[in-house]
C-alpha cells in the first residue's frame, strides 16, 4: 500500500473536481457564454459577485467564510476550439485553475460540457475556510453547469427570487 508523504506539494493537492451535463447548443456558443463576463455573473451569482472586467480578464469580490470577501481575478490564459483555460488569480498568485471542455456528444444531439477545477488551498486556515464554503466547490461546479444548461437552452436561469417558496 502507498502512503503519501504529507510534505510532498504533489500528494497534498486534491484531485480535481470534474462535473459534466450535456447541452443543446453549439460548441463556440458554449464557449462563448462562458468566456463572457455577462453570463458568467449570472453563473457565480450567490458566490462571486461582478466587479470590473479588462482586456486582460475580469475581477470578481468571492462571498467566503467569516465575513471575508476577498477580490480575485479570473484571467483566460488558454484557448482552443474545444476549451477554454482560465486561472483564478489572488494576492498570493494562482488560488484555481477552471477548465470548460465542450464537445459534440457522440450518435445524438447536442454537446457535453466538462468543467474541471483544481484547486489547492495552502496552509491550514485556507483549507479549514475551504471546508466551510457554501456551496462546496463540487456542488458549486455542478450548480455552474446546470445555470450554464439553463440560460443557453431556455434565455434565463431560474432563480428563487420572484419565487420564495420554489414552486
Amino acid at each position: 500500500m502507498h502512503v503519501p508523504d504529507p510534505h510532498d506539494s504533489e500528494a497534498a493537492r486534491p484531485a480535481p473536481i470534474r462535473r459534466a451535463i450535456t447541452l443543446q447548443a453549439s460548441v463556440e456558443r458554449v464557449l462563448d457564454a462562458w468566456t463572457d463576463p455577462a453570463v458568467q455573473s449570472v453563473l457565480f451569482a450567490g458566490f462571486a459577485d461582478f466587479v470590473e472586467s479588462s482586456r486582460e480578464g475580469s475581477r470578481w469580490r468571492v462571498s467566503a467564510p467569516l465575513g471575508q470577501h476577498p477580490v480575485v481575478f479570473l484571467r483566460t490564459v488558454g484557448q482552443s476550439a474545444l476549451r477554454v483555460q482560465q486561472d483564478v488569480e489572488g494576492d498570493a498568485g494562482v488560488l484555481a485553475s477552471l477548465s470548460l471542455t465542450a464537445r459534440p456528444c457522440v450518435n445524438r444531439d447536442g454537446v457535453e460540457a466538462e468543467l474541471q477545477v483544481r484547486y489547492a488551498p495552502d496552509g491550514v486556515v485556507e483549507r479549514l475556510a475551504a471546508r466551510l464554503l457554501d456551496p462546496t466547490p463540487p456542488a458549486l461546479a455542478g450548480q455552474i453547469l446546470r445555470r450554464l444548461r439553463a440560460g443557453l437552452e431556455t434565455g434565463e436561469v431560474p432563480t428563487l427570487q420572484s419565487n420564495p417558496a420554489a414552486r
